[in-house]
């Protein structure tokens, strides 16, 4: 059984503004659960645990992007971290065309500190990055957020690098 999670609108919403979201966390928080839940029909899926896809992303990633194509879900992402050029330069070559680019590439990790380290750099602005938690005891219940709201709320999900941790919600028990 599926159980919602608290983040799912907001990565609707910066799906939005953004050409790339992120959704850092541990493993097994749910993470690509809950991005298949939400996704678009037309969204790919791809794991770079897998040892073909992986090859090929490290080895030729314009082809890479090419095969796969967008909408893009990939998976477990910090396996390769040389595809963020090809992907910058995939979204600022759409918007130099005066081509949409929201929402092209939604990237999953579970090592955030390893993937930040050329991620805010290479996407800056183009990038909104949430970090997952375990469900909260709110969700488990069904029942709302009281502190998410306000936590976008005061990034607003303006078109400019946002950054939000879930986690903070769980850490002070405003569940």
């Amino acid at each position: 059984m599926y159980i919602q999670r608290h983040l799912e609108p907001y990565i609707i919403q910066a799906s939005r503004f953004y050409p790339v979201v992120m959704i850092c966390g541990q493993r097994h928080v749910g993470k690509a659960t809950m991005l298949h839940h939400i996704k678009e029909p037309e969204r790919k899926y791809i794991t770079l645990d897998d040892v073909y896809a992986r090859t090929l992303a490290l080895n030729d990633p314009a082809l890479f992007f090419e095969t796969y194509g967008f909408p893009l879900l990939i998976d477990e992402f910090q396996r390769v971290p040389s595809l963020l050029l090809e992907m910058k330069r995939i979204v600022d070559q759409r918007a130099l065309e005066g081509e949409e680019n929201s929402g092209m590439y939604w990237l999953t990790g579970s090592q955030k500190f390893q993937m930040m380290n050329g991620v805010s750099e290479s996407l800056a602005g183009r990038l909104a990055i949430f970090e997952m938690a375990g469900l909260s005891t709110a969700e488990k219940e069904g029942r709302p957020d009281l502190l998410l709201p306000v936590l976008i709320e005061t990034n607003s999900l303006q078109p400019r690098q946002l950054v939000l941790s879930d986690f903070v919600r769980v850490n002070i028990g405003a569940s």
